[in-house]
């Protein structure tokens, strides 16, 4: 709910209902500590709304960068609040589909974008050329 307080979210982002911290990490009104906390959530899911969540600081889109799951660097790749090394560090992921949100970000440096051009996928190198014209 986008009327919940600030304070309501920093208790809710501590309820042992993932589903609770995941909508807590989803609102656009939590501030940067609960953020924090949750993206080190056991829950996958939770980390994935950290990520996508624009309030969410540099500093800690860059530890989800190097999450155990696709999804999540993903998400982060796709995020447009990334950082430009951030996004170089993402640009060689073992998983395509983050090489290409990578490509597609329009945060991405055009340094990056050149490399991107000549991945072996096509889907990564077309959309990275796009970015570049």
């Amino acid at each position: 709910n986008k009327n919940t307080s600030t304070e309501s979210l920093d208790k809710l982002a501590t309820d042992s209902d993932c589903d609770v911290r995941e909508a807590v990490a989803e609102n656009e009104n939590t501030s940067k500590k609960p953020l924090d906390m949750l993206a080190t959530d056991s829950d996958c899911d939770v980390r994935l709304a950290v990520a996508e969540n624009e309030s969410t600081s540099k500093k800690t889109l860059d530890a989800l960068a190097t999450d155990i799951y696709w999804t999540v660097r993903k998400v982060v790749a796709k995020n447009i609040s990334t950082s430009k090394k951030t996004l170089n560090m993402l640009a060689s992921d073992s998983d395509w589909e983050v090489r290409r949100a990578v490509a597609k970000n329009i945060s991405t440096s055009k340094k990056t974008l050149n490399m991107l051009a000549s991945d072996s996928y096509s889907h990564i190198s077309d959309a990275a050329e796009r970015q570049l014209a």
